[in-house]
């Protein structure tokens, strides 16, 4: 279910959040999505930059208002803002992994429907700077049916086992 949530002093509003742990996503039936810089070891230094710098939204049919905002934080940690302008650079925020490490941060978005997502990727090998093309990560935010959804569903499966029931008698 959607969610009220402040990071630090920055209200993201009601919002859905993917789960914060591999055992939460499993329970949730949810991907635990994180950001990997494992496999750069020998040469690499610092950091590796994973930098947002444009988001595409395509809202659900049918939905009033939509805005379809998007961020990552990790604890009280805000990484991507799209409810702002770009910031200085021409993005929306910059998470940052250690090379030869791994991270997770947490997803939270407004509104349900497809999300684009354009990435940059930087990182310094052999004291040059590295940057990657502009990637594209697509996420479809579908909620999750609610118990009176589930319920209607349930409900309804029952009466058409029974009148198949009734039909054969």
């Amino acid at each position: 279910p959607k969610q009220s949530v402040t990071i630090g002093s920055t209200l993201l509003g009601n919002v859905w959040v993917t789960a914060h742990d591999e055992e939460d996503a499993e329970l949730l039936n949810q991907p635990f999505i994180g950001f990997s810089a494992e496999e750069l070891t020998t040469g690499w230094s610092g950091s590796v930059s994973f930098t947002l710098t444009g988001l595409t939204y395509t809202p659900r049919a049918g939905l009033l208002n939509p805005v379809g905002n998007l961020f990552l934080f990790e604890g009280e940690d805000l990484y991507w803002n799209t409810n702002q302008t770009l910031g200085v650079g021409g993005n929306y925020g910059v998470f940052t992994v250690a090379a030869g490490q791994h991270a997770h941060g947490e997803f939270a978005f407004s509104d349900e429907g497809l999300y684009e997502l354009t990435l940059v990727v930087s990182g310094t090998h052999s004291n040059s700077t590295i940057n990657s093309s502009a990637t594209t990560l697509n996420i479809n935010v579908v909620p999750e049916p609610t118990c009176g959804t589930l319920l209607l569903i349930g409900l309804a499966g029952l009466m058409a086992a029974r009148r198949r029931v009734v039909l054969k008698e």
